[in-house]
């Protein structure tokens, strides 16, 4: 068995003989390759160095019918049995449709679900950014195909290199404000994702953070007050140069090896072009900015509670008249 059926179906390349291929994740434009794919024992194993988890891949390939529940291979899928498949749009098409989205977007609200989202992901300043962070009350769930499930949505705008709205990411959530588990790809991009692009979380400086995930780069940017831009995937980190007018680049690296390894990639491509860069990891054991910051607010709320217990045991137990009122 070869995984040629799975690059015809999804996009991507096959090498080794058919046994290897690299493809995009669910979601992701047709020139994102961050899923590497290997055939072993007639079985298929998954690994990912984007945004997409494992788990993500294999649901929509068993979705797709190109994997049975066992994670091996199906040479034809079940195309025929699912009836024609919706066509992949151009470019153009991708680029339109991502702009009809962020136009039909509006300005995050802390009561709404995209707001909460980011309140309960420690990052408050989103709310402040509507050039880059906005709210969709009813975000198509399948956008390229035209079904009529929708979820409430946090949109990313994400622009090239030239500052073009190319593509959005959007993040399904429940009315409540966490990330939907329905939804087979809660997180996805819609639209086209050149070398360079990025979510501008704020104008640039002279001295630039950047980041991989939009939470990480917003929690990076308030730990070291630098503006930021999140470059989404670590395939992108390794290729993107920055915009005229920036010297300094301050890399806010996830931990593991495939983060501290684009890291340094991007360190060397920014000191070749002369641009003084500094690689930033969170502190252990921590893997990303965000996960830092989020354990900084749930250790500050235990301490307050903790307070709060003991100032109330002590009025209980206090012997001393007026004690406790």
């Amino acid at each position: 068995m070869t995984l040629y059926a799975i690059a015809k179906a999804v996009g991507g390349d096959v090498y080794a003989g058919g046994r290897r291929a690299n493809i995009p994740a669910p979601g992701h434009s047709l020139a994102d390759r961050s899923v590497s794919l290997l055939v072993a024992d007639g079985r298929l194993v998954i690994h990912c160095f984007g945004a997409a988890t494992w788990q993500e891949v294999r649901a929509d390939l068993l979705a797709r019918g190109l994997i049975d529940a066992a994670g091996r291979l199906i040479s034809e899928g079940r195309s025929a049995d699912r009836g024609a498949a919706t066509p992949t749009p151009g470019r153009l098409e991708r680029r339109a449709f991502a702009e009809s989205l962020w136009l039909g977007s509006g300005e995050l609200h802390a009561a709404a679900p995209a707001g909460r989202y980011c309140l309960a992901r420690c990052a408050p300043e989103a709310l402040g950014r509507p050039w880059a962070l906005r709210s969709l009350a009813a975000a198509p769930v399948s956008v390229y195909g035209g079904g009529r499930f929708t979820r409430p949505a946090l949109v990313c705008a994400v622009r090239s290199a030239d500052d073009r709205l190319t593509a959005v990411e959007l993040t399904y959530l429940t009315t409540a404000g966490a990330r939907c588990t329905l939804v087979r790809t809660p997180r996805k991009a819609i639209g086209v994702l050149p070398p360079g692009s990025a979510v501008r979380l704020a104008p640039a400086d002279a001295t630039l953070l950047v980041g991989e995930g939009v939470f990480t780069t917003l929690s990076a940017m308030a730990r070291f007050d630098l503006p930021g831009w999140a470059l989404l995937s670590t395939r992108n980190l390794r290729r993107w140069t920055p915009p005229p007018g920036v010297r300094r680049v301050l890399i806010a690296a996830d931990r593991g090896a495939d983060g501290e390894a684009s890291a340094a990639a991007l360190r060397r491509v920014l000191t070749r072009l002369g641009v003084e860069a500094e690689i930033r990891c969170p502190p252990p054991p921590f893997g990303d900015w965000n996960d830092w910051r989020m354990a900084g607010r749930d250790a500050e709320r235990a301490g307050r509670r903790s307070k709060g217990r003991l100032g109330c045991a002590r009025g209980q137990d206090d012997p001393r008249p007026g004690a406790g009122a």
